[in-house]
């Protein structure tokens, strides 16, 4: 009997499902891929003896930028996970109203934050790449999911408030519904960890780099 050739149709959907179940796999560990990513560009800097600004000394430039960028984004994440009830209701107020996603907005934000603090530009290049492959589908898949469950209403939304980048001079409510128990529920306190871990070893290697 002789073999069976696919058609070019049945290439094209095995090829397609190929690609979507190596897509979901990434994103559902986007989190730890990330952080991957980050160790080993730390570890290629330490190799090439790169020194990195002080997490305290505000007098540089670059540190008070990083910094700044750095609690930003932490913040505005903060902002955000008190004001999100995942699967219950579209979240449209606080930072919500000036832009659909403020955790990624945030979470990007944190990732320039300490580029700059390690002040080398292939770690801004590979950040990039880093958001352009796992987060940027993992936005609009989430936001495809929000308009099938929200309709008429994330249209609306979507027609008011961009995607990533805040609408600036919008006034909004800043306390809004937020709360420490909605925070806590979302595991905000996870990112804060982790970001204060993360400019712990940073000042120590610029410690040990001086």
């Amino acid at each position: 009997m002789g073999a069976y050739a696919m058609s070019s149709s049945e290439v094209n959907l095995l090829s397609s499902t190929t690609v979507s179940r190596i897509w979901r796999f990434l994103s559902r560990r986007r989190i730890h891929i990330s952080l991957c990513v980050v160790c080993l560009l730390i570890a290629d800097d330490m190799l090439r003896g790169t020194r990195p600004h002080s997490v305290i000394d505000l007098f540089d430039a670059w540190s008070a930028i990083g910094l700044g960028l750095v609690v930003s984004g932490v913040l505005i994440r903060g902002w955000a996970a008190g004001l999100l009830h995942k699967n219950e209701f579209l979240s449209k107020t606080g930072p919500y109203a000036l832009t659909r996603n403020p955790l990624y907005f945030g979470s990007f934000l944190m990732m320039i934050g300490f580029c700059t603090l390690i002040g080398a530009l292939h770690n801004y290049v590979a950040m990039l790449l880093l958001a352009l492959t796992l987060y940027v589908p993992k936005i609009k898949a989430e936001e495809l999911y929000l308009q099938r469950k929200f309709g008429t209403e994330w249209n609306e939304y979507v027609r008011r408030t961009p995607r990533l980048l805040p609408r600036p001079f919008r006034i909004v409510d800043v306390r809004s519904n937020w709360s420490w128990a909605q925070w806590w529920f979302n595991k905000e306190y996870m990112a804060v960890l982790g970001v204060a871990i993360g400019l712990l070893v940073f000042e120590a290697w610029f410690v040990v780099a001086s």
